[in-house]
């Protein structure tokens, strides 16, 4: 979202973003992590609900309250399926779709520069990688089996953290989102039994969608074994734990 946009929401409703700069109890450290289209969704939510951040994952609205009740969720599952209606670029009436790791919402206008092509959507041969859900999109880095790296009786892609700083530094993810801020994963081979592992992150293993992407941009087997790992879990996915004074 815009700076000029989310300026307005803080300077409109001041007291319901007091902790924005604490990541201990709000995501808004990294703002609205979605595009101005919905901007009319998330004022008309903000005047209900005290929401604590807003974000699109993946090409659907996502809304995180302080509180729950029946009312709340209702209106937050009312702003999600509206979402999924609306371009999230321009405000019109949009559909969701997936284009070279892309999901989003997008009207007939503003579809034709979201099929961009993406010169990482197709693999030769079998890869292993590691991958991030980050701002509705895919973003995975694979690594061709010949060259990967020998981790015991795996072969792996390099880690998440150097993958991420090269990102960075070729700036295609902003410098201020750490590499385990977003929801991510890793695929490896066990080269002893012969076998693709895909691990990650319940916020992607959750979206079969999702998954299917990443084995079809990998070139995965059928026999690929997919299945969560405590390594891969997001701030959303990690239990709140309370401070003792």
């Amino acid at each position: 979202m815009s700076p000029e946009i989310e300026k307005e929401l803080f300077e409109r409703w001041p007291g319901f973003f007091i902790h924005k700069d604490d990541p201990m109890k709000s995501l808004m450290r990294f703002g609205f992590a979605c595009e101005d289209g919905w901007r009319h969704i998330i004022f008309r939510l903000r005047s209900e609900l005290e929401v604590l951040t807003a974000n699109s994952i993946p090409g659907e609205l996502r809304v995180y309250s302080s509180s729950s009740t029946d009312e709340i969720e209702s209106a937050i599952e009312s702003a999600r399926q509206l979402s999924r209606r609306t371009c999230e670029l321009c405000g019109q009436p949009g559909t969701l779709f997936v284009s070279a790791g892309w999901w989003a919402t997008r009207c007939a206008s503003c579809t034709v520069e979201a099929h961009a092509k993406d010169p990482s959507d197709t693999t030769e041969g079998l890869q292993v990688a590691v991958f991030w859900l980050f701002r509705s999109r895919l973003v995975l880095d694979g690594t061709d089996l010949d060259k990967a790296e020998p981790w015991g009786e795996y072969l792996n892609a390099p880690s998440h953290e150097d993958v991420w700083a090269r990102h960075q530094r070729e700036r295609l993810v902003p410098l201020n989102v750490e590499y385990d801020y977003p929801p991510r994963g890793r695929v490896v081979f066990d080269s002893v039994r012969q076998r693709f592992y895909l691990y990650g992150d319940k916020c992607i293993l959750d979206i079969p969608e999702l998954v299917g992407e990443i084995v079809r941009r990998l070139n995965l087997p059928p026999s690929t074994q997919v299945g969560p790992d405590d390594h891969y879990r997001c701030p959303r996915c990690l239990p709140r734990t309370e401070s003792v004074a």
